[in-house]
């Protein structure tokens, strides 16, 4: 079934849903206020759950300063076998 709602409304009331620590009755109030069926509200929290783990699911590529701190690391300890500088 389709909703007359908007896309923004429809995020607004998934990200409600979605809150960890959501109040009891929220789905319910929802359901009554926005005169959407329980069942509409729950494929949708289902769908944006599912969204936000696909889109957040993937690891990030690693960082550059990481490669940064490898090469001073490696550099300090070639120098350190390589004793002090000549002059």
């Amino acid at each position: 079934m389709n909703h007359c709602s908007t896309l923004d409304q429809r995020v607004e009331w998934v990200s409600q849903l979605l809150v960890a620590e959501r109040p009891h009755g929220v789905l319910s109030q929802l359901s009554r206020t926005h005169h959407v069926s329980r069942q509409t509200l729950y494929r949708w929290k289902a769908k944006g759950l599912s969204a936000l783990q696909a889109a957040l699911g993937t690891p990030p590529p690693p960082c550059q300063p990481r490669t940064q701190i490898q090469e001073a690391v490696l550099t300090l300890l070639i120098e350190s076998w390589a004793g002090p500088p000549r002059r």
